[in-house]
């Protein structure tokens, strides 16, 4: 059955196509395209996308662009999509094969059997990036994906798994092709470190759940490293001591651009000191949760990467934050969670010290003595600063207060209070996202993405 959604002359009255709308690709190679792109993008994110991937009446390249890009947030989508997978139209005009990246992510976590006859039907043989995370169901397609999508695949993140054949699938990808490894979840991957080593000269970016010794002697190995993830909730004691100073002080970490941590408890301060020394000016961003308090390591940070762009993070002491803000001088983001009230000693270097932090763009604080004539100052001399948060002990009336402070001498359309009203926006920019989520996947870039250059980033920088 076709869809003809496009072109509603075809359920008019009129006998024939009218003559004005006539228009051949060939005859003008511009229009077309463009309009069904237009519509298509639309379509993408709504509820007829997969009404839409059956729809034999598009401009090829228009079905190109519909299918190249999958992603399904939701269980209804999921299910939609596996009947346009099923029939026999979608299987006799291959639109499977245009499939490059796909992504399944339930944010709820519903653990849901969808059964095996639908689950078969998600095969991409040209797939290029993976994405695939939520309940323990959807763990259950990732065998035949990966066996399928093995000859190009070359970023994948997934829900990790203990199954045998999830072992066979992931070691069946030939050597030295991907170049993103996310290990998500509670589940050990027993192999992998066997993965990371048959990959070690492209891998850029990886996420652990686990680091016992085979993994760490094996990153060791990993000379075009820019990214290390590692995340796991609850916190975890697995990681070999030894194995994980060894690489924290080795050749790998030298081009490391992004370092993003939480729970890791056996990482300790001479590990971040010695990444800090090893990746010095390549470091730019640093978010680390869920760690004891570091003393001394960020005052090597401090020293070592003046390029660090954006830092998040609960183990920094008073005395280092200062010093990050003196030498950091190309920060965008800042987050920082202290536990007791600090002073506003320790950011007055933002904007005390010639040049200012021009480029900080948003201040999350937690518990800090900023009185109203300091936050007016950050306001008003960093003129980039489109969010800012005071944190405790400020309420909902010091903001107002504030806010109207702002106001009066800036004029009305300046600022604006956030849903929370606790956060400041600057209105009328393009803002930084800056809500960052340790436990929801990031947004594929479908532009970077798409093509053979794929290329899919683990997290916001």
């Amino acid at each position: 059955m076709k869809h003809h959604i496009l072109f509603q002359w075809k359920n008019s009255k009129q006998p024939q196509k009218p003559k004005d709308l006539i228009t051949k690709s060939y005859d003008n190679p511009l229009l077309l395209p463009e309009i069904a792109f237009a519509v298509c993008h639309y379509l993408s994110g709504k509820d007829l996308h997969s009404l839409c991937l059956s729809c034999s009446s598009l401009f090829p390249s228009a079905v190109r662009f519909l299918w190249r890009f999958i992603r399904i947030r939701s269980i209804d989508c999921f299910r939609k999509f596996g009947r346009t997978l099923s029939s026999p139209q979608t299987n006799r005009m291959d639109y499977p094969s245009f499939v490059h990246l796909f992504e399944c992510y339930f944010p709820n976590n519903h653990d849901i059997n969808f059964g095996l006859f639908v689950l078969r039907y998600f095969v991409f043989p040209n797939l290029r990036a993976a994405r695939i995370l939520g309940n323990v169901s959807i763990a259950d397609m990732l065998p035949p994906l990966l066996q399928a999508a093995q000859p190009h695949l070359t970023d994948l993140i997934c829900r990790s798994s203990m199954a045998p054949d999830f072992h066979a699938a992931l070691l069946g990808i030939p050597p030295d092709r991907l170049r993103t490894l996310g290990m998500w979840g509670t589940n050990p991957f027993q192999a992998q470190g066997d993965l990371v080593r048959r990959h070690q000269r492209t891998l850029q970016r990886v996420q652990l759940n686990r680091a016992d010794e085979q993994v760490m002697v094996a990153l060791r190995g990993c000379g075009g490293l820019r990214e290390l993830w590692y995340n796991t909730e609850p916190p975890v004691w697995d990681s070999h001591r030894e194995s994980l100073t060894a690489f924290c002080e080795s050749e790998a970490v030298k081009g490391l651009e992004l370092l993003c941590l939480r729970n890791w408890i056996d990482f300790q301060s001479n590990h971040l000191a010695a990444i800090a020394r090893g990746s010095g000016e390549n470091l730019r961003c640093l978010r680390i949760m869920g760690s004891p308090k570091f003393r001394g390591a960020f005052k090597i940070v401090a020293e070592r990467c003046p390029n660090l762009e954006v830092l998040h993070t609960d183990a920094v002491e008073e005395v280092d934050l200062e010093l990050i803000t003196t030498y950091c001088r190309r920060l965008k983001e800042l987050h920082v969670h202290n536990s007791i009230v600090w002073s506003n000693a320790s950011l007055r270097p933002l904007i005390d010290i010639a040049p200012s932090t021009y480029t900080l763009e948003v201040l999350k604080l937690h518990r800090f003595n900023v009185d109203l004539i300091f936050a007016q100052r950050l306001v008003t001399e960093l003129p980039r600063l489109n969010e800012f948060s005071p944190g405790r002990p400020w309420s909902q009336e010091t903001v107002k207060r504030f806010l109207k402070l702002l106001r009066k001498q800036m004029g009305k359309k300046v600022f604006r209070v956030g849903m929370s009203g606790l956060t400041i926006f600057r209105m009328g920019v393009d803002r930084r996202e800056s809500n960052f989520e340790w436990n929801a996947p990031v947004e594929f870039d479908e532009e970077k993405n798409c093509g053979d250059n794929t290329r899919v980033g683990l997290g916001y920088v």
